[in-house]
Order: structure tokens, then C-alpha cells, then sequence
């Protein structure tokens, strides 16, 4: 009976994934991609042409082509909400001047239509 140390067939890696607080995951595991969370975890290739990082990003593209996305829904987000503040039909851009003589039609309409109602009222 040998009283040698025991060899083990296997190899430990380290996990390589970084986690989103900028750490390295470092888990003990048995395979060279990753432990069994990171390395069945969801992921694509990056859409913009050329880049060949891999993502598990909603967008589909890694951070650095993600980031122009997030940027572009932003915007629309805030221009959607100045809209709304602004109280306009929203079809047209309110800063055009064929919106505002129209914006102008609507609220003469409107205002002839509600005295048309109160004087229907008062009959």
C-alpha cells in the first residue's frame, strides 16, 4: 500500500467571467470556459459588423455598441415626455410653424365648440 499522494486526473480552472461589479467571478470548477452558471449562461455575438465579443446584453450588442443604443432610446424618452408637457396633438413637430397654425385651428375649434355646448346647455 502506497503512501504516495493521490493523483487526480483532473485540472482546476478558475472561472474567468467578470461579474457586473467588475470582479472576476474566480470559482474552482472542472472546465477551461467557465463554472456551470457563467458557462450555460445566455450568450450571442455582438450584431455590429467586426466585433467579435460575446454578449448577454437585451440589445444583442456589447457595451461599447450598446451604449449609442441606450443613448438613442434616452433621447426619444425625453422628447416623448417635453410632448407631453407641451399639451400638443403629437403627430407633428411642435416646434415647426405649421404646427403652431394648426395648434391655433385646433384650440379656435375647440373653443367654438365648447360655447356651442353651453349655449346648448342654456336652451
Amino acid at each position: 500500500m502506497g503512501g504516495g499522494k493521490k493523483e487526480t486526473p483532473w485540472q482546476f480552472y478558475y472561472c474567468p467571467y467578470i461579474l457586473r461589479t467588475g470582479e472576476v467571478c474566480n470559482r474552482r470548477c472542472y472546465h477551461p470556459d467557465g463554472c456551470k452558471v457563467h458557462r450555460n449562461s445566455w450568450q450571442v455575438p455582438c450584431k455590429q459588423p467586426g466585433c467579435k465579443e460575446w454578449t448577454r446584453g437585451g440589445y444583442g450588442f456589447c457595451d461599447p455598441h450598446a451604449k449609442k443604443l441606450r443613448a438613442n432610446k434616452r433621447y426619444h424618452q425625453q422628447k416623448l415626455a417635453e410632448l407631453a408637457k407641451l399639451d400638443v396633438c403629437g403627430f407633428c413637430d411642435p416646434y415647426a410653424k405649421k404646427h403652431r397654425a394648426k395648434e391655433e385651428n385646433h384650440r379656435k375649434k375647440l373653443a367654438e365648440l365648447a360655447k356651442l355646448i353651453e349655449g346648448g346647455d342654456s336652451e
